[in-house]
């Protein structure tokens, strides 16, 4: 089910079975339109295809739009009210915020989407922090741009070599870290060897972990108000 709607282009996998989430748990799978609409998950491929047809009816009268529509305003109004805690609160960075709580569905959403998302994030964090730090305070001699490129392939190739340990298993969040502090560290020139608010491994780590938190919060609601049918 979560297949044909993804294949179709009407929901990302990860919001569908995260909302799935949000129904309760007596509902799943027991009649409920919009709970068949996402169920399914983990099936075999012959059971897959009986539940895609019941999508397809359903997808038709746009039933499974309530779980949408729920997130779109759970996360309407929870995004203003991060743009104005962020803003308000200065130096930790909004558009980092954002990329945290878009990891947070992307790792499938919930408690266990949270740590994931949370691990990777930092994992990633981690491997820019070092990346910068040898950009920025070595300097081996060699010509033009050639010590950072070799630094950054050395420590992106460490930073999937993280995803055998489990914390650090989700690799597109990991690069959602490495991306997010070598972007900020490089734009705003704060220097990696001071330890402040400004300093680019705890800025990134801070807003990404918010941004994370406000994810989980967004999902929950959007199940509190979301219609069920």
């Amino acid at each position: 089910m979560a297949d044909f709607l993804c294949k179709a282009g009407a929901v990302p996998l990860a919001i569908v079975a995260s909302a799935e989430r949000c129904l309760p748990s007596d509902t799943r799978g027991k009649g409920n339109p919009t709970a068949l609409a996402f169920s399914g998950f983990g099936h075999q491929r012959k059971q897959k295809t009986a539940r895609a047809r019941d999508t397809r009816k359903l997808a038709l009268k746009g039933e499974y739009m309530d779980v949408i529509t729920g997130l779109a305003v759970s996360i309407g109004i929870l995004g203003a009210v991060a743009t104005w805690l962020f803003l308000t609160l200065g130096t930790i960075q909004i558009w980092i915020g954002f990329i945290g709580w878009a990891s947070f569905y992307h790792c499938g959403g919930g408690v266990e989407g949270l740590r994931k998302s949370v691990g990777a994030n930092l994992w990633g964090v981690v491997m820019a922090t070092i990346a910068l730090v040898l950009i920025t305070q070595v300097n081996p001699g060699l010509p033009g741009v050639l010590w950072p490129s070799i630094v950054v392939g050395v420590t992106a190739c460490i930073l999937v070599l993280g995803a055998k340990f489990e914390p650090f298993g989700v690799i597109p969040a990991t690069v959602y870290g490495f991306a997010s502090t070598a972007g900020y560290g490089l734009l705003s020139g704060a220097p990696i060897t001071t330890v402040n608010l400004a300093n680019p491994a705890i800025c990134v780590a801070l807003s990404l972990v918010i941004g994370g938190l406000f994810g989980i919060v967004s999902q929950r609601f959007a199940g509190m108000i979301t219609k069920k049918s």
